[in-house]
């Protein structure tokens, strides 16, 4: 039952990554495939469990690969207040 509440979870993510743009396109249709392979495939095998550890790290991967860039770009200059 946990399984089909993490599944919604990534659905409403990833539709709002589409729509805003904040994600690019590709790690959204994989998070749509990893939702529906979720769904369908936890009771037929027992590996497709590490599907959502896996998704977690490489959205962790992306979003730091994309603040080091970020902070490379910018010199690692940060706004105080």
């Amino acid at each position: 039952m946990h399984w089909r509440k993490m599944d919604c979870a990534k659905t409403i993510c990833t539709t709002i990554w589409v729509r805003t743009g904040l994600m690019p396109r590709w790690l959204a249709v994989l998070t749509y495939l990893t939702a529906l392979m979720l769904l369908i495939g936890i009771s037929f095998y027992v590996w497709t469990t590490l599907f959502f550890p896996i998704w977690v790290f490489m959205i962790s991967a992306y979003i730091l690969v994309l603040n080091y860039l970020y902070n490379q770009e910018n010199d690692g200059i940060t706004l105080e207040r």
